[in-house]
């Protein structure tokens, strides 16, 4: 047990009460309050490491995932405090080498990047997070993934939540102050707050360790949208700026950070209308409670970490919470949970059932026949409406499958369970809410025409696809990407870019353009049409590659069939791909920096090399080496002899 805090009494029960809910949801966790400008409780449970069990301690570093984009803007305000930056400065007058596959990217500036309007598609998972310092030449990675990319929206028409913009706003502070992003952010955000052991993940502060999982350390590339490593009495510190700046930033760059910054074309969207510049809600309220006006919030989440930020101004009290989850997890809903209890103590009863969000929709019109399909960029719907009542399946790779009966009940329709959903109508088309711990949040747009799929595409249908560009320390090998298919949704013309991985498919949609490009084609504010793209084909050596959030795909037909001898890739993260027949032992000669991952015919991983695990017996299917620099490998086929002897 470690804590720290004025409240030591208060850090005990805390300690005690939540020891069993942290052992069995997280593996390690650090909760910080902070009352009136002093640490009233710090507390840290589980282990720094799952396979060492040492036990952590509250001085450990979290990596707090998306919470860093409230640090890039509070950069970004120091610049134009400074008066080296405009927030309407145009991003590509700032970096030149930023070019997109879509001339309106001109028309993006400093402020659509961090209140999330500017069109962008949304994130670059390749290499964003990996298990050993990638970073060397990663804004040049940046540089060319955005030169493949469309975007989704004239820049400023409304706003998606969107990590693209905050690693463009990084770049800014880099290329404005001369310094790395790290060093932007001690020298001018956390030492001058007293916040020592903030730091990005190219350097660890000294004293501080940061927690892993199985003893794979995170390190986040992306540092302006997600990279910022930090103890937690040391993130209630940076909260508490947003109460008493202390001279860190200027009153106005507060108010602009704090105030509504969101853009949406819908009435009822409150939810995206409250985001700020970096925060997630300048006017966070939860049922039941009584947090005041002008509570803040940002959660933040990564391969490994979930954290949130909440800053209550009407009792002055900031509160974290970080941890590595081994199972789903709500740790706002904790964290206020948390909250109540200490403000209970100094007499603040913040527990009130009169309370109500304003963020729920109260009324739409019942008359209206809600039925048909709704997409958003990776789930897709399909509603029956009758009377009062809602029957919802959702798309798995197999068609739809039920998902729940919704009855009416408030305003809303819910199961009372998970699945809280109402709608809008806008301009001809209905736009789905669904609740989430920040309110009624909008989720995905009702499709109301068919598009035109031509005979290229069409006859993409069905066919597989193998990545291969990627690195074997990049950790969404572990987790996403490995495949891709397309498929279509009935004979709407929608097509569907189905990638797969150890976490399971992702059911992207697109349209046909031409015979080798798509579009991109759902425009629904806050986390509706977020992480979409727009897919498109490569020829090389009269093969087909799809390009999917930059990704390679290879054609499977393409394929030659593995045999002994020697292996070459002559490119950095340029995978070999073979195809592999069942019944051969593998004798491999290969550096470290190389895995090996296996997938049967149906593109399901068979096989994914890890901590030297052995090489099984192949399957029918296929086999990528994952390569980190050009390499060289002797690979030797024995074929295996299943006979039985007397």
């Amino acid at each position: 047990m470690d804590i720290d805090g004025l409240n030591i009494e208060f850090a005990r029960k805390l300690h005690q009460s939540f020891k069993s809910e942290i052992e069995k949801n997280a593996t390690v966790a650090s909760v910080a309050i902070l009352h009136n400008e002093q640490l009233a409780a710090a507390v840290s449970w589980g282990v720094k490491d799952s396979r060492t069990l040492q036990p952590a301690s509250i001085e450990d570093l979290y990596n707090i995932g998306s919470v860093s984009k409230l640090y890039c803007v509070a950069a970004i305000m120091k610049l134009v405090e400074m008066e080296r930056l405009s927030l309407d400065d145009f991003v590509y007058e700032i970096l030149p080498e930023f070019k997109m596959a879509d001339e309106r990217y001109k028309d993006i500036t400093v402020k659509m990047l961090i209140n999330h309007s500017s069109g962008l598609p949304g994130t670059n998972f390749r290499g964003a997070m990996n298990s050993e310092w990638l970073g060397d030449n990663y804004y040049e990675k940046c540089y060319e993934w955005f030169a493949n990319c469309k975007l989704k929206a004239k820049p400023g028409k409304f706003s998606v939540y969107c990590n693209d913009g905050f690693t463009l706003a990084e770049m800014i502070v880099v290329r404005i102050s001369g310094l790395s992003f790290g060093e932007f952010i001690k020298g001018y955000v956390s030492q001058p707050m007293g916040a020592y052991s903030t730091c990005t993940g190219e350097r660890y502060s000294k004293g501080h360790t940061l927690v892993s999982y199985d003893g794979v350390h995170e390190m986040a590339l992306v540092g302006g949208a997600g990279g910022i490593s930090t103890c937690i009495s040391d993130s209630v510190k940076f909260g508490n700026v947003f109460i008493n700046p202390n001279g860190l930033l200027k009153d106005q760059s507060i108010r602009l950070m704090t105030s509504p910054q969101g853009r949406t074309f819908l009435k009822e969207d409150s939810f995206t209308r409250n985001f700020g510049l970096g925060w997630d809600s300048v006017d966070f309220e939860m049922p039941d409670y009584d947090l005041g006006e002008g509570t803040l919030l940002k959660e933040g989440s990564t391969f490994q970490f979930k954290t949130s930020l909440l800053v209550c101004k009407k009792y002055s009290v900031t509160a974290a919470i970080s941890m590595i989850p081994k199972s789903p997890f709500n740790t706002t809903k904790a964290l206020v949970e948390i909250v109540a209890s200490y403000l209970e103590l100094n007499n603040h009863n913040i527990k009130d059932r009169s309370v109500h969000c304003h963020k729920t929709l109260s009324t739409f019109p019942l008359n209206e026949d809600y039925s048909g399909i709704y997409l958003n960029a990776d789930v897709t719907y399909k509603i029956y409406h009758s009377l009062n009542r809602l029957e919802v399946s959702h798309l798995q790779p197999s068609g739809f499958k039920p998902l729940a009966i919704l009855s009416y009940q408030y305003g809303t329709f819910t199961d009372g369970k998970e699945n809280t959903f109402t709608f809008e109508k806008f301009e001809n088309r209905i736009y789905l809410y669904v609740k989430k711990s920040v309110g009624m949040v909008p989720f995905a747009v009702q499709l109301t025409q068919n598009y035109p799929l031509n005979a290229k595409w069409q006859s993409r249908i069905g066919r597989k696809y193998i990545a291969c560009n990627r690195n074997p320390y990049d950790l969404s090998v572990g987790m996403m990407g490995d495949v891709l298919t397309i498929d279509k949704l009935d004979d709407t013309g929608v097509l569907y870019f189905a990638t797969n991985g150890g976490a399971g498919y992702n059911m992207m949609p697109a349209i046909a353009k031409d015979d080798y490009s798509t579009e991109m084609f759902l425009d629904t504010p806050g986390f509706g049409s977020r992480d979409i793209f727009a897919p498109f084909v490569i020829i090389q050596d009269a093969h087909e590659m799809i390009y999917d959030r930059d990704y390679y795909y290879l054609d499977v037909t393409s394929l030659h069939e593995l045999s002994s001898g020697e292996i070459v890739s002559d490119k950095d993260e340029w995978n070999p791909v073979f195809k592999m027949h069942k019944g051969y032992r593998l004798r491999i000669t290969k550096p470290e920096n190389v895995i090996v991952l296996m997938l049967d015919e149906e593109l399901k991983r068979y096989y994914l090399e890890s901590n030297g695990s052995e090489i099984p017996e192949t399957c029918e299917g296929y086999i990528v080496f994952l390569n980190k620099k050009p390499m060289r490998i002797h690979i030797e086929l024995e074929k295996l002899d299943y006979k039985c002897f007397p």
